[in-house]
């Protein structure tokens, strides 16, 4: 978690380091990014996700045979379909760049990041059946906070020693940080792994493993590439009705909101090995009571950071960013609950991995994908970022709470979410009280007074809590003891 925090930090201050050029800067990097975004998850066909799941089953049924021959097979059909949408991106990506993106010269920074994603995914497959032999740490070392660290050093050396344009400096310094960090794992992998990775040529011969790898990822990969989509294409289309200076002011909301994430998300590895292995043991109930207390503390902790952006999220970018990017307030106050409850809900998608194929998301997906364009279409010509946000959070409540309802199905989770609401509304009331009190006579809060009002609204939230006797020091140790258990096994 410290890593995966440490990480998003570190890329926080590349952002910063980037705004500062201005937002039509921000903007465009931020474009090319999404490309990537929306590739690498294309051209792995899901491979790369199904095979986490693969690899931890294998293992632990001990099939040491087939663990390597489904590795390989991975490996090779992984490094087939990123060969094949890299060669789609070389003939049609001048057509994406130019009407879709409004952006011709994007095109060539599209084929670079193209290129790098096939050797960093292929590399990537290979390295994830770590995850069967619980090295966690060291793969969120190197896909979180070693990146981090080489994409900040890689802009710093670019634009302050060598002058080169920030543009440049920012989508070159991403591309030796993922090149980096995953050669670096990859190295990892084959010092330590029994398992040496090679090309399977002859796929026919096992084409009852091939059909078992794609059985599980191809469902994955419509309602992950439409996801994905999704998520991107409000930048997208801001650019395209509005422009990209937009974009990057839209863009500095984000950062805000996956500092937050990437705390839950740490806990993904736990909670996907944990779920596992308490199921095929049929632990069931001691599985839905750890999980119901940990999920509790999980909104709970969302809904402080929300209190915080609402009460002070202005004056914090106006702050860190400066005036030209206070809109972007109205941007974090939309999406921050249209990527928490995605990010929180997503744990209860977890959960359904071991009990059935997830094929029904492409249906949810199409929807979401399909509202999405329309919502976007309608709303960001009237209202711009606001538009573009509101898009965000509709078509983001559809696919978590779907997701909820099923599994459901399979496990009761006893979380009390009426007094979690009712403590949050009463929390933020007193709170705004105390700000709006303060503002009178203060109008811009600078660094130490916003640090003193954010203790203090932490104080009132946890008090309102305890007074509620929603959260107990005994629950808080469970949880303690759940992380060091998960982590040790």
């Amino acid at each position: 978690m410290f890593s995966s925090f440490i990480a998003k930090f570190l890329g926080y201050f590349w952002i910063y380091l980037i705004s500062k050029q201005g937002p039509e800067v921000l903007g465009y990097v931020s474009l090319a990014l999404s490309f990537g975004s929306i590739f690498q998850v294309i051209s792995s066909l899901g491979i790369l996700k199904s095979s986490i799941r693969n690899y931890i089953y294998y293992k632990e049924n001990f099939d040491k045979r087939r663990f390597e021959r489904i590795v390989n097979l991975s490996f090779t059909l992984v490094l087939i379909s990123n060969l094949v949408f890299l060669f789609i991106v070389i003939l049609f990506g001048n057509i994406i760049s130019t009407y879709i993106y409004k952006l011709p010269s994007l095109y060539l920074w599209m084929v670079v990041i193209a290129v790098t994603l096939v050797i960093v995914r292929t590399l990537r497959t290979y390295s994830s059946h770590l995850w069967a032999d619980n090295k966690v740490s060291i793969l969120i070392i190197s896909s979180a906070l070693f990146p981090s660290v080489m994409k900040l050093v890689s802009l710093l050396v670019f634009f302050y020693l060598l002058n080169k344009d920030m543009i440049f400096s920012a989508i070159v310094s991403f591309v030796v940080s993922e090149i980096m960090s995953t050669l670096f794992v990859f190295m990892y992998a084959l010092r330590i792994s029994n398992i040496k990775p090679r090309i399977v040529y002859d796929l026919y011969k096992y084409k009852e493993d091939v059909l078992y790898i794609l059985r599980y990822s191809l469902p994955l990969v419509v309602p992950m590439s439409l996801g994905v989509i999704s998520k991107e294409i409000d930048k997208i289309m801001l650019n395209y009705f509005l422009d990209v200076d937009i974009v990057g002011v839209y863009a500095v909301s984000i950062p805000f909101i996956t500092l937050i994430t990437t705390i839950i998300t740490s806990l993904y590895p736990s909670t996907v090995v944990f779920t596992i292995r308490e199921v095929s043991k049929k632990r069931i109930r001691e599985f839905e009571q750890i999980m119901s207390i940990m999920l509790k503390y999980i909104f709970i902790f969302s809904l402080l950071v929300y209190a915080i952006y609402i009460l002070y999220g202005m004056d914090i970018i106006r702050i860190i960013f400066g005036k030209q990017y206070v809109m972007a307030y109205y941007a974090l106050v939309i999406l921050y609950p249209a990527f928490m409850i995605p990010t929180v809900f997503g744990i209860y998608g977890r959960f359904l991995w071991s009990k059935e194929n997830l094929s029904y998301l492409i249906w949810v997906s199409v929807i979401v994908l399909a509202l999405s364009i329309v919502l976007n279409y309608v709303l960001i010509p009237r209202y711009g970022i606001i538009g573009a946000s509101i898009s965000t959070l509709i078509i983001s409540l559809i696919g978590p709470f779907y997701t909820f309802r099923r599994t459901l199905k399979y496990f009761k989770f006893n979380i009390p979410y009426l007094s979690l609401l009712i403590s949050f509304l009463l929390a933020l009331f007193v709170l705004y009280g105390i700000n709006y009190i303060v503002h009178i006579f203060i109008e811009y809060l600078n660094v130490w007074q916003a640090s003193i009002m954010l203790v203090l609204s932490i104080l009132v939230y946890i008090a309102v809590l305890f007074i509620f006797r929603i959260i107990t020091i005994g629950e808080i140790i469970k949880i303690i003891r759940f992380i060091l258990y998960s982590k040790s096994k």
